[in-house]
């Protein structure tokens, strides 16, 4: 069987016995990942990943989009948990999507995945799936109508349906999951969650903007507002390990009903210490890089009201300050150069909001204004 290895051309020249080690190494682990089936069979693999961290789910997730071999008809779902994070689209801002101050008071991480889509807040009570396929097997819809399945086959008092944005509601109402999609040439994923029991006090405080939308100008994909709710609060007794559980069987039966040539079918409980994933630390390293995280923020221009006369103007380009003006109402200007090429947060934002005072009140002594 010849595997597909995007990110490495084994054909290439090597020059380096270093560097070809480890070419070797990537195509034993990537003959290892799959057991060796005829090429006329179809794969599926479930995948439940042990870990908890959403940096490393995430890096797992990506890693298989790029590497694992994937014939037409072969598919994977990766499913996950994480502890409790928010999760923004690759094009969004964290400034509007979460509240920045909360989540570092509180240790929760902020993510930024490499899909498109809106921000979810992920704990130990919301699901994450993922369907990873070949581009000419790519279905949403299939995908969704799928976990409705599943969930009101063995809890038939849930009333689940899928709306025109992909959503799953809940009595035709409430979203309990959200989509969001990746695809190239020749391979997609396309992931959602669903929100079993998860921390909702938790999830509103985490999903509010750190600074007003009225506040910030930017072209940043934002986030639709929608009533969300629990499968726990129509199925009381109802947790994300049985849940999960019941996702992963139903989807090895259901491939191996649907394929009609012979199939491997499989569920395995994996970490990312496996041998067979080999680069993906390259991966988590980006993705908790600030570079990652802040500076492939969507640029932005934040306006503040200091005072009745005075207003603050940050301009944010690549997560860096470029430039800050303090305008008074009669259209006098201050350019502030102190804070330029800094790297944008919180923390600078007061930063430059105490300067902006400092400047307000030397200006008001100057003038012998009271």
């Amino acid at each position: 069987m010849m595997f597909r290895t995007p990110k490495v051309k084994f054909n290439a020249p090597v020059t380096n016995l270093t560097l070809m080690l480890k070419r070797n190494a990537l195509r034993r682990a990537l003959a290892s990942f799959y057991s060796t089936v005829r090429d006329d069979s179809a794969v599926h693999k479930v995948i439940i990943s042990k870990s908890h961290d959403i940096v490393d789910n995430l890096s797992l997730e990506d890693w298989l989009y790029e590497n694992a071999p994937l014939k037409p008809a072969d598919t994977i779902l990766l499913m996950w948990r994480s502890n409790p994070c928010v999760v923004i689209g690759k094009y969004q801002s964290p400034w509007l999507e979460c509240n920045i101050p909360f989540l570092q008071e509180n240790s929760i991480q902020l993510a930024r995945r490499k899909s498109g889509g809106g921000t979810v807040y992920h704990d130990l009570g919301n699901i994450n799936l993922s369907f990873i396929t070949h581009r000419d097997n790519y279905s949403r819809s299939r995908n969704l109508e799928f976990i409705c399945e599943a969930v009101s086959t063995n809890w038939p008092h849930l009333n689940l349906s899928v709306n025109s944005r992909s959503d799953i509601l809940l009595n035709e109402k409430f979203k309990v999951s959200g989509t969001a999609s990746r695809m190239t040439r020749l391979r997609a994923y396309h992931h959602c969650t669903l929100l079993v029991d998860s921390d909702r006090q938790l999830l509103s405080h985490c999903l509010k903007p750190t600074f007003p939308q009225e506040n910030l100008t930017t072209n940043a994909t934002a986030s639709l507002p929608a009533f969300t709710a629990m499968l726990s609060c129509e199925e009381h007794k109802l947790n994300s390990n049985d849940v999960m559980d019941v996702l992963a069987q139903h989807y090895i039966k259901k491939v191996s009903t649907e394929f009609t040539r012979a199939s491997s079918c499989s569920v395995a409980y994996k970490d990312l210490t496996d041998q067979n994933y080999f680069g993906i630390e390259n991966i988590q390293k980006e993705l908790r890089s600030w570079q990652w995280l802040y500076g492939r923020t969507p640029n932005f221009t934040l306006t503040h009201e200091v005072t009745e006369n005075y207003t603050l103007q940050v301009v944010v380009q690549q997560g860096l300050v470029l430039s800050t003006i303090l305008t008074q109402s009669n259209q006098t200007e201050h350019v502030i150069s102190d804070f330029s090429n800094s790297l944008f947060s919180f923390v600078c934002f007061q930063e430059i909001l105490n300067h902006s005072k400092l400047i307000i009140a030397s200006y008001f002594q100057q003038n012998k204004i009271t």
